[in-house]
């Protein structure tokens, strides 16, 4: 059996929950920075990462 090289993990802090996260998306650009939700954040307050915005 072959050891598969470890993938790296982007880990980045959501503005909604106050924490770390590993599933964090980019939700919104603006003059204060950058704001990241994580997956469970995204579900629950309906947000929609900004790659997937029309």
């Amino acid at each position: 059996m072959t050891e598969q090289p470890e993938i790296p993990r982007t880990i980045a802090w959501c503005a909604w929950h106050d924490g770390l996260s590993d599933t964090v998306r980019l939700i919104q650009v603006g003059e204060a920075g950058k704001l990241f939700a994580c997956e469970r954040c995204r579900i629950a307050h309906s947000l929609v990462p900004l790659a997937d915005q029309p």
